[in-house]
């Protein structure tokens, strides 16, 4: 094994050293080696593209705020805009259907929904405010008495069996019925003569 590892580095050795490497550089030779090249320019830079960048705003003062100076668009964005407008008219055309049917606010409901944005010591202090949140609460009561008394009237025909499975109606009449019974309770009693 080592007399191979001997036999490799002989080879070696013979080719490297070989007698072209060996002979001595001419005085020529020497100054061409001391000298560095000459330093050439750095290559220019690459042209700009022809289309505009469409990557950045570009702000303008207000006087001079035209489309063409207000942001810039490439040409593929010019040429998409095409489908955009049709797609954008079916769109359009469903909007203001839209439009046709929306509610608008009444003077009330804004000034209610400012009176929500307000603090309770604020709201309290607003008389508009205050007689705006005493009718909501009032509306309020009544409503959930039509929706109780709906609902009465649903539990009330509902059967035996029907009844057993509705938790809601059965909640529902256990209160009706301990309010009854609160009022017998509480109800004056007539004196006779």
């Amino acid at each position: 094994m080592r007399l191979g590892h001997f036999v490799c580095a002989a080879l070696a050795l013979g080719l490297f050293a070989s007698p072209i490497g060996a002979q001595p550089a001419l005085p020529d030779q020497l100054a061409q080696a001391s000298t560095p090249p000459p330093q050439e320019a750095p290559p220019p830079f690459p042209p700009m593209p022809r289309a505009k960048p469409s990557h950045r705003w570009t702000s303008t003062p207000p006087h001079r705020a035209t489309p063409e100076h207000r942001t810039t668009r490439s040409h593929r964005a010019k040429a998409s805009s095409k489908h955009h407008a049709k797609a954008s008219s079916k769109h359009h055309a469903k909007a203001s259907s839209k439009h046709q049917t929306r509610h608008h606010l009444t003077r009330a409901e804004k000034d209610l929904r400012y009176c929500h944005q307000l603090t309770t010591r604020h709201q309290m202090r607003n008389a508009r405010c205050k007689a705006l949140l005493r009718d909501e609460k009032r509306a309020a009561e009544r409503r959930k008495q039509r929706e109780s008394a709906h609902a009465s009237r649903v539990c009330h025909r509902l059967t035996k069996r029907a009844l057993k499975h509705n938790h809601r109606c059965q909640a529902l009449l256990r209160d009706e019925k301990r309010a009854a019974e609160h009022r017998k309770a509480h109800r004056p009693h007539r004196h006779r003569r």
